[in-house]
């Protein structure tokens, strides 16, 4: 059986991992939207193929 604080220790833990998730996942979105590979390829409006 687990005690309460326990509990309050797993909720904790399991909110630092989303909250360091959600950082990272921000970090990684913005670098890979400021390269301009990525721009091509995740589909920026001004951003086109150019065949020449």
């Amino acid at each position: 059986m687990e005690s309460c604080l326990d509990t309050v220790a797993d909720e904790w833990t399991l909110m630092q991992v989303w909250l360091i998730t959600e950082i990272l996942l921000q970090v990684v979105g913005r670098h890979l939207m400021s390269t301009p590979i990525s721009a091509l390829v995740f589909g920026e409006p001004d951003v086109r193929y150019d065949a020449s």
